[in-house]
């Protein structure tokens, strides 16, 4: 996932890039969720 941004020229400029792996809700535990909040 890219947070991006436009620079003063006008051009696109990738601000945060974050990666995450997909799995279903019952894979999650309750420290992983709380980490998850803490980092958003």
């Amino acid at each position: 996932m890219f947070e991006l941004c436009l620079d003063e020229q006008g051009l696109v400029r990738t601000v945060d890039e974050r990666h995450y792996r997909l799995v279903p809700a019952d894979q999650i535990d309750a420290a992983e969720l709380a980490a998850y909040r803490r980092r958003a």
